[in-house]
């Protein structure tokens, strides 16, 4: 008889299936977010109870769990997973289940006026037959505009006022963005006090670039002391992109004359962020590529010097600032051809995994990055750079390693990802000086004026032949933008008048 028992247990193990669509609202007050999540369960066979599973965050506390039939007071919790019999009643094929919980100090919020709600909400990975429907959906309500989402591969989300949207198939793991700063920005919110004048009138680049939208209501643009920035984020960068609409730029690089560039760089990862969705490794080769690419077009657009990939020093001659006269400035490359060439001719791979982070090759890396994009927009064009775009958002596979990374850019991008690779050393320097010689054309109606750059001086001998100073780093220049005068502050506007004096004096003593 107690064998027979064991059998009939097994067999219902087998023909009693909990699958089905999960449901979750989520409200946001103050700091603390409560959660309701609906799910049904079905069997192939009825029954009169199903044995579940369901997963919480760890902080997590449980309100309530409830079915068709009333509350479930027995459950067992083991962290954040909770396991639990529905009542029993009447057999049945379906059932209906309703967990709610709250999460205290969820919100993490930076300089008082940004919020950010990131969780995790169970679903299920199988799909049950008669319900073929994307089902896994949640909505998430907060007390101030939406500013930004992001969500895991295999989900969607909208959003519209104070409310986010999202569905798909399996655990849901998101962030959603919030304020109610406003700006008259059109594509950003200045959380500090910095003009974003110009980078407001230059985004139209990246659209044009990628050929898609930016999936955020506005940039928030913060800027943080160096000591704050190094502790928070990383101590080596000046600019740094998180999920969901959030641009963090170190302080010192707010007066900067390319503070524009490097707030479009930072805005491009924001573009960039629902087309990788699939990459789950650390390897950010093109995202960051792409991203410095939109900031050396931008940089020299605005008529500001920069540096080669792989090439040459980058000089010319400029006034010298304080003194009579004129200078010889000096960018240095970034790289060489000789460390390219050794890159290739040894075999090197470290590019497939390769970050920004590691230390031993941030020049390269970027400078690396940057170069297969210009190749792209040489083999491509603008056309074929937007198309693999789109052929980027419609992976729907993850990337787990760094070498289904490296396939799977090979793949949507069409391109070997070796620029400039070629068995004689002379055909690499020459593919690196036409790579360097001018940028590709991105079609734009953006008016991008040209500004004058204030950098280290090394003074010339009168036939121009002295010796070259100090390299000047490209985030060593100083801003001397034209911003709206009431945005830019009196004391600004005097310094511009002051500037202005000084060049009309040096007319006239001419």
């Amino acid at each position: 008889m107690k064998k027979i028992l064991i059998i009939l247990g097994i067999l219902a193990f087998f023909t009693i299936v909990a699958q089905g669509v999960v449901s979750s609202e989520v409200e946001v007050r103050n700091s603390t977010a409560r959660v309701n999540s609906t799910f049904n369960l079905y069997a192939e066979e009825e029954t009169n109870y199903w044995n579940t599973e369901w997963q919480i965050p760890e902080k997590a506390e449980i309100i309530s769990i409830k079915d068709s039939l009333g509350e479930i007071e027995n459950y067992e919790r083991i962290g954040g997973a909770i396991s639990f019999e529905t009542n029993r009643g009447d057999r049945r094929n379906r059932e209906t289940v309703k967990v709610s919980y709250k999460i205290p100090n969820a919100i993490k919020t930076w300089q008082d006026e940004v919020k950010v709600l990131q969780l995790q909400i169970s679903g299920f990975n199988d799909r049950y037959e008669e319900y073929d429907e994307e089902k896994t959906y949640a909505r998430v309500e907060v007390p101030e505009k939406v500013l930004g989402t992001s969500e895991n591969l295999g989900f969607r989300s909208s959003f519209e006022g104070g409310a986010a949207n999202f569905s798909g198939e399996g655990p849901l793991n998101f962030k959603v963005t919030y304020t109610d700063l406003e700006s008259n920005y059109t594509h950003f919110i200045p959380v500090s006090p910095v003009n974003l004048s110009e980078a407001d009138r230059l985004y139209p680049i990246l659209e044009s670039f990628t050929g898609r939208k930016a999936d955020f209501r506005k940039f928030a643009v913060m800027t943080l002391p160096e000591g704050e920035y190094g502790e928070k984020l990383e101590a080596w960068s000046d600019g740094r992109y998180k999920k969901g609409g959030l641009i963090f730029i170190k302080e010192s690089r707010a007066n900067d004359s390319r503070f524009t560039g490097l707030v479009l760089h930072e805005a491009m990862h924001g573009f960039n962020q629902r087309p990788m969705k699939w990459v789950r490794t650390r390897s950010t080769m093109f995202d960051e590529g792409s991203s410095r690419f939109i900031e050396t077009y931008v940089n020299q657009k605005k008529g500001l010097h920069t540096s080669e990939l792989f090439g040459n020093d980058t000089i010319w001659r400029g006034e010298c600032e304080g003194k009579e006269g004129y200078c010889r400035l000096t960018l240095p490359p970034r790289g060489t051809s000789e460390q390219l060439w050794e890159y290739y001719k040894e075999n090197k791979s470290f590019m497939m995994g390769w970050t920004p982070s590691e230390s031993g090759s941030v020049t390269f890396g970027y400078a690396y990055g940057e170069l297969i994009v210009r190749q792209l927009f040489v083999e491509k064009g603008a056309v074929g750079i937007r198309e693999a775009y789109n052929r980027l958002e419609e992976v729907e596979t993850p990337v787990k390693n760094s070498e289904e990374y490296w396939q799977g850019l090979k793949e949507t991008l069409k391109t070997d990802l070796e620029p400039c690779k070629s068995s004689e050393k002379q055909k690499l320097v020459q593919c690196i000086k036409e790579a360097n010689s001018e940028l590709s054309k991105i079609p734009s109606d953006v008016d991008i004026g040209e500004e004058e750059e204030n950098v280290n001086y090394t003074e010339l001998d009168p036939e121009g032949a002295g010796e070259t100073g100090e390299n000047v780093a490209e985030n060593s220049t100083r801003n001397i933008t034209e911003p709206d005068m009431l945005e830019e502050g009196i004391e600004s506007f005097l310094e511009r008048i002051r500037n202005w004096l000084r060049k009309v004096l040096k007319l006239f003593n001419r």
